[in-house]
């Protein structure tokens, strides 16, 4: 099942956003830009909204980091005011949004995120460290880089 992370410092905007997500049968957490980070590890969504303006970040920022937890991660950007995916591809962003938002639009931008799903090669080996349960990449890294244990793909035999 889908798990959508709604990034808002507009509580009002953020709860519109989720019940009109859940109406499309998506699970669905709200949380700020302060929260962000600890919901990708403890919610593990695969889309996260994220407000283009909030008090001490930007949402296309905020992408950025959140793919640095989680590279798998579909980011779509939001704003009240328009934006245009050419200007964020670079940092992350896989589409954007205007708000006010009707569930046309999300089911639109929730599509292309099932078609660009459907169409990447699914041969991912991102995973999870055996040792304290944080997701990781593990071609990537041959110590996990939160608890330091070496991964037995790597250990001498």
């Amino acid at each position: 099942m889908n798990k959508v992370l709604i990034v808002n410092d507009c509580r009002f905007e953020s709860i519109i956003i989720r019940d009109i997500i859940n109406t499309l049968g998506y699970t669905v957490k709200i949380t700020n830009e302060y929260g962000a980070i600890r919901e990708i590890k403890e919610f593990s969504p695969n889309i996260v909204i994220a407000n283009l303006i909030m008090k001490d970040t930007t949402g296309d920022k905020l992408l950025e980091r959140i793919r640095q937890v989680d590279s798998n991660i579909y980011g779509i950007l939001s704003s009240c005011n328009p934006i245009y995916l050419d200007n964020y591809k670079s940092k992350g962003v896989d589409n954007v949004i205007q708000t006010p938002v009707n569930i046309a639009a999300l089911k639109k931008v929730l599509a292309l995120k099932n078609e660009k799903q459907e169409g990447d090669n699914s041969n991912s080996n991102f995973s999870f460290c055996p040792y304290c349960g944080e997701k990781i990449d593990v071609q990537q890294f041959k110590f996990c880089p939160y608890c330091g244990n070496k991964f037995n793909i790597y250990r001498e035999l």
